[in-house]
């Protein structure tokens, strides 16, 4: 058989997304493969929409990826390798890290998994970004819904008047998205409420964000793609094994029951100061409570 790599990723968004952080890795080093993604058609649509432009992808089965199935069954292993003519397959998602049977052997690459997991694959694709703050702080996952949404954007818009706020009010993604909030406000006029759009029109906004407040879901991951300065509200603060999986960068993250006082001024002073930005979030907001906010002190440069 041929020994072109089949690259398979799978489950959900974010999870698909380390099989392109491998794949785009293995381009610059002009290695051939084929990237199949094992997912439901809800998931590859939006992942369709934002990587065709630099991946070519193919949508395989869910029932390979379903309880990992590829790695116990021999049966699917084996009509893959028939199809594409390649007995070399890797499976790769973040749950299982790099401890599976069919992982990637990142060291014959010369690769590392630090690397691949801070890889950006987006940035030159989506420039021009405007003064819009990505709100994306929907999810179905019990627990990663921030206490107090709509008095967030209603005082952000109001600190960043020349900002527009965009926030998709997201009723659905696979079940129902419970408990956003009250929305009955009377937002400043620069607050934009998108009320139940598409995955993939929402993410139309946030390619023209130069800035993302999320928790922890797929539109974060395809924000620290793009190369955007994110908070994230993280429900798994301080868990080692979601840090590790799941965080591209740690220094962006914050505990998803801080006060929203403390996350407006945090964002605000990232806006504001984009040197900022390079900081620990959690270092910043200790600068910021602190009083210490002489930032041309702080971020000294000696020439």
């Amino acid at each position: 058989m041929d020994s072109k790599l089949i690259n398979i990723g799978g489950h959900g968004l974010g999870d698909c997304i380390l099989s392109l952080q491998i794949s785009y890795l293995l381009k610059q080093k002009n290695i051939p493969h084929i990237n199949l993604i094992s997912t439901r058609q809800s998931v590859f649509e939006p992942l369709y929409s934002i990587f065709h432009s630099e991946f070519d992808l193919y949508k395989i089965d869910e029932r390979y990826s379903h309880n990992n199935a590829i790695i116990s069954d021999e049966s699917l292993k084996k009509q893959l390798e028939d199809q594409y003519s390649s007995n070399n397959i890797t499976y790769n998602v973040p749950d299982l890290l790099y401890r599976n049977p069919l992982a990637l052997d990142y060291k014959k690459y010369d690769l590392n998994i630090s690397l691949i997991k801070k890889t950006r694959s987006l940035v030159k694709h989506f420039p021009n970004k405007q003064k819009m703050i990505y709100c994306g702080l929907c999810s179905t996952t019990e627990g990663y819904i921030y206490y107090n949404i709509p008095i967030l954007l209603k005082q952000l818009a109001e600190f960043l008047p020349d900002y527009t706020i965009y926030f998709p009010l997201v009723k659905a993604w696979d079940k129902p998205i419970d408990n956003l909030g009250n929305f009955d406000v009377n937002f400043p006029p620069n607050v934009l409420i998108d009320n139940n759009p598409s995955f993939c029109d929402s993410l139309e906004y946030l390619k023209k964000s130069c800035y993302g407040i999320f928790t922890c879901n797929g539109p974060s991951h395809i924000a620290y793609q793009m190369g955007i300065p994110r908070l994230i509200l993280d429900p798994q603060f301080n868990k080692i094994p979601w840090m590790s999986r799941w965080k591209e960068d740690y220094e962006e993250c914050i505990d998803i029951n801080t006060q929203y006082t403390d996350l407006v001024n945090l964002i605000v002073t990232n806006i504001k100061n984009p040197e900022t930005t390079l900081i620990d979030r959690k270092k910043m907001l200790e600068l910021i409570k602190s009083g210490n906010t002489n930032w041309k002190d702080i971020f000294y440069f000696k020439y």
